[in-house]
C-alpha cells in the first residue's frame, strides 16, 4: 500500500477511534482507561476524578465521548445478555461529572438481538443545543406470514446540574408501542439513578431486561 494511502487510512481510523483523554470535568482533561476487577468486572477510571465507574467486563468498551453542558460524557458499552443465553443485549452507561463526582448519568439499551430475529438499535449523539443527547432508535420484529413490525423514534436526555440526565421526550409515547414499553422500563432505571450510582451491578441491570424490547 502506498505511503500516502496508509497515512490517510491511519488518519481516518484514528479519527473514528474513541478518545483516551476526555474532558469529563469542565476545563480539566483527564486520561481515561479501564482496569480489571475480580468477578469479570471493569473499572473505568479518569485521572484526578472519583469514584471509578464499575461495569461488566464482557464486550466492554468506550464507545463514544459526547459533548454536553461544557464537558464530555463517556458512553461505556458492555454486554448484558440474558442469563438463559437467548438473545444478545448491549447496554450503554453514560458516565460523567455531576459537579461533585463521577456517576452513571443514564443507562440505556444500545442494541438488542432477539433469538427469533427481533432487534433494536440505538445511536446516541449530541443535540445542537449543548444541553441534550439524542437517542435515535430503530426496531423491528417478525410477525409470521405478515410483514415485519417496525418502529423508529427518538428519545432525548437533558442535562441537570448535580443530578442524572432527565428523560425529556418531545411528546408522550403512543400506548402499545415499543417506545412506550421501553419508556416505562427507562423510568424505573431513572428512579434508581436519582440516587448516585457508580457501579452497574446486578440490581441495576435487573431493571433493564429484554421483556420491554422487540420479541423474536
Amino acid at each position: 500500500m502506498p505511503l500516502a494511502r496508509r497515512t490517510l487510512l491511519a488518519t481516518v481510523l484514528g479519527a473514528a477511534a474513541p478518545p483516551r483523554v476526555l474532558t469529563l470535568r469542565p476545563g480539566a482533561p483527564s486520561a481515561v482507561g479501564f482496569a480489571a476487577l475480580p468477578q469479570e468486572r471493569l473499572a473505568f477510571r479518569a485521572e484526578g476524578l472519583t469514584p471509578p465507574i464499575i461495569v461488566p467486563a464482557a464486550r466492554a468498551r468506550l464507545a463514544a465521548a459526547l459533548p454536553i453542558a461544557g464537558r464530555q460524557v463517556a458512553v461505556l458499552a458492555f454486554a448484558a445478555d440474558p442469563q438463559d443465553a437467548r438473545g444478545r443485549l448491549d447496554l450503554a452507561a453514560l458516565a460523567g461529572w455531576d459537579g461533585a463526582g463521577l456517576r452513571v448519568l443514564a443507562l440505556e439499551v444500545l442494541s438488542w438481538q432477539a433469538p427469533g430475529g427481533g432487534w433494536l438499535g440505538t445511536r446516541i449523539t449530541a443535540a445542537g443545543d449543548g444541553r441534550r443527547l439524542l437517542l435515535t432508535r430503530d426496531a423491528a420484529a417478525p410477525r409470521g406470514a405478515r410483514p415485519w413490525r417496525r418502529e423508529s423514534w427518538t428519545d432525548l436526555l437533558a442535562w441537570q446540574d448535580g443530578a442524572a440526565l432527565a428523560d425529556a421526550p418531545a411528546r408522550a409515547p403512543l400506548p402499545g408501542t415499543w417506545q412506550a414499553q421501553l419508556a416505562a422500563t427507562r423510568a424505573r432505571v431513572a428512579a434508581r439513578l436519582g440516587r448516585v450510582c457508580s457501579d452497574v451491578a446486578e440490581d441495576v441491570l435487573a431493571l433493564l431486561r429484554p421483556d420491554a424490547l422487540p420479541p423474536g
